[in-house]
């Protein structure tokens, strides 16, 4: 690898702390193995992404690092490999631990360190691991994983992996959650790996750093194209019956949440296809990557709010979908079935009051009743778009199965505050304008605003 230019992280820590998992999530990128085993990566391997801010080094686990440290210092001295033999007769045994430190010592300029706040607490193994890494004289940047706190307990472990840090005088450390968690976190491990470099090498980081950045906005161009031709879709959908029909309003709403969830479906697709494709080859650009939108289009054969958004996205699926299924899949009065959408039913719900009640125009014309989205409908579907593109950007690249519907629900809510705060009438503007508020809007939750 010709690193002589590129920055190199090395990622390590405790085997199945989610390294490969927080690599993914800083390249957006669905390279390396994980799985919830111990050693799924089983040796150093070296992921390549030109336009990306860096190469990274994902390691496989520490396992044994007090006999590794005894056994690096020990080899520092210049003994014999006969008498290392027969210091350390299992020498197997540090196999995984002396392949990362290999990577390290010969590869990088920064080392990123990962722990587990959910499932570990702070032992000596974890205080021997930094020591080990210390031997190699690299600046350490600490990760505290799986971060998103779930009981009182884990406030605690999260407190105890605050104070392991600096008691190890890791002093750029992040509380974080490589599957899902503030996008402002990213910036800052971004910042972090940044202010720890110095002369070309930091110039060269800030030059990859903005292609990468550059490639994003790229992926978010397309996906706010396909934005404004759902907003546009959903805002000429519109229905009219006689006023001397039996519940005329009902049966309207009704046929137009079936066209309404269609468009939605179809817009769901093409982003998650496309986050898809952009994620499985990171080094093409939007143009090279294969992308076909499939057009949006009227209803066909329409399901039940229960199977709104199956099969949608990685993780997200169930609960966008359950969110479209509240608001347009449901018959009145109905429930829909499967927790993934009871919740989306939930947070759908929030949604609607977020946004002010009703989403429903309900008109006279020329003795008939006349139903369409009105301003707070318009509303809603820019809002489930800019979530839906938020999920698949952000969420995706491990293998945690769902979002919690707190997080969903902070999730509209800064959607909801980004939208009162310029009053966007997203229905009228053009595609450039609806990529601009889209740029604007992921710049901001970045912390790049």
């Amino acid at each position: 690898m010709n690193n002589t230019e590129k920055t190199v992280i090395a990622v390590t820590g405790h085997t199945n702390s989610g390294k490969t998992t927080l690599i993914r999530t800083l390249t957006k990128s669905n390279v390396g193995l994980v799985a919830d085993q111990a050693h799924a990566t089983k040796k150093t391997e070296t992921i390549p992404y030109e336009t990306m801010q860096a190469w990274f080094l994902d390691c496989p686990g520490f396992e044994v690092p007090d006999s590794c440290l005894a056994y690096m210092r020990a080899k520092k001295q210049g003994l014999y490999p006969e008498i290392l033999a027969n210091i350390f007769p299992n020498v197997d045994r540090m196999k995984y631990d002396l392949i990362a430190i290999e990577g390290v010592e010969q590869e990088a300029d920064v080392v990123i360190y990962v722990v587990d706040t959910l499932n570990d607490v702070p032992e000596t193994g974890h205080d021997q691991e930094i020591e080990l890494l210390k031997e190699l004289n690299k600046p350490i940047i600490g990760i505290g994983n799986k971060s998103i706190k779930r009981n009182e307990q884990h406030v605690e472990r999260i407190t105890q992996w605050e104070d392991f840090f600096k008691r190890n005088h890791i002093t750029n450390y992040i509380m974080f959650d490589g599957w899902w968690d503030d996008p402002s976190k990213v910036t800052r491990i971004y910042s972090y790996v940044e202010n720890l470099l110095s002369g070309q090498k930091k110039e060269r980081y800030r030059i990859d750093l903005a292609n990468f950045r550059n490639r994003q906005l790229e992926i978010l161009r397309e996906a706010s194209y396909l934005m404004h031709d759902c907003i546009q879709g959903c805002s000429k959908v519109k229905r009219q019956k006689g006023i001397d029909n039996t519940s005329p309003e009902n049966n309207l709403i009704d046929e137009i949440r079936n066209e309404v969830k269609q468009l939605l479906e179809d817009f769901n697709e093409n982003v998650s296809n496309l986050y898809d494709l952009a994620a499985d080859d990171p080094l093409k650009g939007v143009n090279d990557l294969n992308f076909h939108k499939k057009n949006f289009s009227k209803p066909k054969d329409v399901v039940d709010g229960a199977a709104a958004g199956t099969g949608i996205g990685t993780g997200i699926g169930g609960v966008i979908g359950g969110i479209i299924g509240f608001m347009i899949g449901l018959p009145v009065g109905g429930v829909a079935a499967g927790p993934a959408a009871l919740v989306g039913i939930q947070v759908g719900a929030t949604v609607v009051g977020l946004l002010g009640g009703s989403i429903w125009a309900v008109l006279s014309v020329n003795n008939n009743i006349e139903v369409s989205l009105d301003q707070n409908g318009k509303n809603f579907i820019a809002t489930t778009c800019l979530a839906i593109i938020w999920g698949v950007s952000y969420h995706g690249y491990g293998n945690s199965p769902t979002i919690g519907e707190e997080d969903i629900v902070g999730l509209l809510q800064t959607i909801k505050n980004f939208q009162d705060n310029r009053s966007i009438p997203w229905e009228k503007l053009r595609k450039k304008q609806v990529f601009e508020e889209c740029k604007q809007f992921f710049e901001k939750v970045e912390g790049r605003l």
